[in-house]
């Protein structure tokens, strides 16, 4: 073997060993990869079962029980112990918490109230959108004065403007509607809230207040023991009141009924137990932001529920849904 052959050996053996090492990497890679497929997987699964855990449990539920379900929301609905709510106004049909989204549900017999988010501008005034940032080149309502706040077009549509709170109170008002008027801005004063509850008392319009803000609904309740006061939940009442340091979840819960404070929970996250501790109380339990008839008619025979909170004109949604669920 001539030497030129020996070092062409020499170089492949060479050449050998970082093969062999990139498919060790290779399969390193592999495995990690895997690993963390693995992980989100589970994490999604986990998320999608936490975050859905009345959605699934409805789905779940024979025909039978739908329909026994349905007897239950026919009886209730009837008796008018099933009240809806049209978030932000008629918000599917119209841009949310405008003029025409509250008059669309407020020309609509089967609404009970028209929901609105409410924010307060450095001038005092008040607006109905849904948050501080909710205008065009704006970053906070506070920060400027309510003419400019009624002229800077919405966000998502540059034909939409922000109402005052005093054109929303006069549509509920003239039509019939209860005002649920949620209290979001947290930089309201008690000055603030005491406008706001003057304006309501002049515009002849019936109010409930509620808010994620359980010091602005309690302070409320010190100035009127009848008004209807609803304390908004995302995660159910395990997340309710966690600023009360040193308080148990049984006595965050104890200290809502208490003061005589309505429940009105993300659907997903209600409990029977839960619905009935407030209903054994004499205070209503409202869901939230229902759009669906199946999950509709399970929260008002599963839970009780006395409001529904939904976009759409969800009480049509629902009797096509019981027709189809009796053929």
């Amino acid at each position: 073997m001539s030497q030129e052959e020996i070092n062409e050996k020499t170089e492949i053996k060479q050449e050998e060993p970082p093969k062999k090492k990139r498919r060790r990497l290779n399969k390193k890679q592999t495995i990690i990869v895997s690993v963390v497929v693995a992980v989100v997987a589970l994490v999604l699964v986990f998320s999608l079962v936490f975050t859905q855990v009345n959605t699934l449990r409805f789905m779940s539920y024979t025909k039978e029980k739908m329909q026994a379900n349905a007897l239950v929301y026919q009886t209730r609905h009837e008796a008018g112990d099933v009240k809806f709510i049209a978030h932000r106004g008629m918000s599917v049909e119209a841009y949310q918490n405008t003029l025409d989204a509250f008059l669309l549900a407020a020309q609509d017999e089967n609404i009970y109230g028209i929901e609105t988010d409410v924010w307060v501008t450095a001038d005092g005034g008040m607006v109905c959108m849904h948050d501080r940032n909710s205008l065009q080149g704006i970053k906070n309502v506070n920060d400027v004065s309510l003419d400019v706040a009624v002229t800077t077009p919405l966000k998502g549509n540059a034909s939409c403007y922000a109402p005052t709170v005093l054109q929303y109170l006069k549509v509920c008002a003239d039509y019939g509607k209860v005002a649920i008027i949620e209290l979001k801005d947290d930089s309201m004063t008690h000055a603030d809230i005491d406008q706001l509850r003057e304006w309501v008392a002049a515009s002849g319009a019936q109010a409930t207040y509620i808010s994620f803000h359980f010091d602005m609904l309690d302070y409320i309740r010190s100035k009127d023991s009848e008004v209807e006061l609803q304390l908004l939940s995302f995660k159910g009442v395990v997340g309710l009141l966690t600023d009360k340091k040193g308080l148990t979840y049984d006595q965050r819960m104890q200290l809502v009924i208490d003061r005589r404070i309505c429940l009105s929970c993300n659907y997903r996250f209600l409990t029977k137990e839960v619905a009935e501790r407030f209903h054994k109380a004499g205070l209503k339990v409202g869901v939230w932001t229902l759009n669906d008839a199946r999950g509709a008619i399970c929260c008002a025979a599963d839970f009780h529920a006395d409001y529904i909170t939904t976009d759409v004109r969800l009480y049509a949604d629902i009797n096509k849904y019981i027709d189809n669920l009796i053929k």
